[in-house]
């Protein structure tokens, strides 16, 4: 869930939904909601798109090599 992908709620009048969401927005910015990593030599991370907002910290040193991979389920 996210401002940039998540708009309206269907079924209800935009003002009453906008007003839900972005409670709801501001909600899940909590930080004992968060999660953050610092970063070590060799860490391997891996999470789900679908399930996390993900923001990347320039906290790193040297360079940061991101590898992606996309799963497409058939259920």
């Amino acid at each position: 869930m996210s401002p940039t992908y998540t708009r309206f709620i269907e079924d209800l009048p935009m003002a009453e939904a906008t007003a839900i969401l972005n409670y709801l927005f501001l909600h899940v910015q909590r930080p004992e909601f968060g999660y953050r990593h610092r970063w070590a030599e060799g860490d391997l991370l891996v999470w789900d798109n679908r399930s996390v907002m993900h923001h990347a910290a320039a906290d790193y040193d040297d360079r940061r090599v991101m590898h992606r991979i996309s799963v497409i389920s058939h259920l």
